[in-house]
């Protein structure tokens, strides 16, 4: 009985080690999946004509692959930053799907608060810059009579995050796995189409702002501690 006690007392001792302390550093992998609604105000304008609607969209799908790095400033307190292949898919205007695919460079901050040995709760804020191209399924757009653009449209844009049901489990002295589900983020996206007709070339910029509040995602990352 004696050495079962002697050895709960280790592997508490061992769990209570892990906790995140000043200069602890860390390199880690994440994939995030997401669906949801979103509703989004859309202005376009351009030397031919300007116009502005809203839209509520079905089925936003995001899947990310990322590698991060994380440091802790202070006892409990992270820094991160993420590079990231970002795809998304969702309905557009015209009935089809819009896809993207890009590259996203994401900082983000995390306080941890300790629920019980190697078990912690992780609210976090996180920002995202994103460069990428976005490809209809049709070959080619119609936005007007006689005028038609490529499938393929660069676009830019930024996120803002906030994670508020952020976890992370220490499954070893140097490994841990977060598990985030749900986000509120605001995301700003902006396009530019090459619009040619018979007797004009002409640009048009499309810029889209989304407010996202969604249970319908969840983020797994696994780390390892240096």
């Amino acid at each position: 009985m004696k050495r079962y006690v002697l050895a709960l007392m280790a592997l508490a001792i061992g769990l209570s080690a892990f906790a995140q302390k000043e200069d602890d550093k860390y390199i880690g992998f994440a994939i995030l999946g997401s669906g949801g609604k979103n509703y989004q105000t859309i202005s376009t304008s351009g030397s031919s004509r300007s116009l502005s609607n809203s839209t509520s969209q079905i089925s936003n799908t995001v899947l990310a692959g990322q590698f991060e790095v994380g440091y802790f400033t202070s006892d409990y307190l992270r820094v991160s930053l993420g590079l990231g292949v970002p795809f998304s898919s969702a309905p557009d205007s015209y009935g089809d799907y819009m896809n993207s695919l890009g590259f996203q460079v994401s900082p983000s901050i995390s306080r941890y608060f300790r629920i019980c040995d190697g078990v912690y709760y992780t609210p976090e804020i996180a920002g995202a810059f994103e460069w990428g191209n976005y490809y209809d399924s049709d070959a080619i757009i119609s936005l007007d009579a006689f005028k038609t653009d490529t499938a393929k449209q660069p676009y830019k844009g930024w996120v803002l995050s906030a994670y508020f049901l952020a976890f992370e489990f220490r499954l070893g002295e140097n490994t841990a796995l977060g598990v985030a589900l749900g986000n509120v983020s605001y995301t700003e996206v902006s396009m530019t189409r090459d619009v040619s007709s018979f007797s004009t070339d002409t640009k048009t910029t499309i810029k889209d702002g989304v407010l996202n509040c969604s249970l319908n995602s969840a983020t797994a990352s696994l780390r390892f501690y240096l």
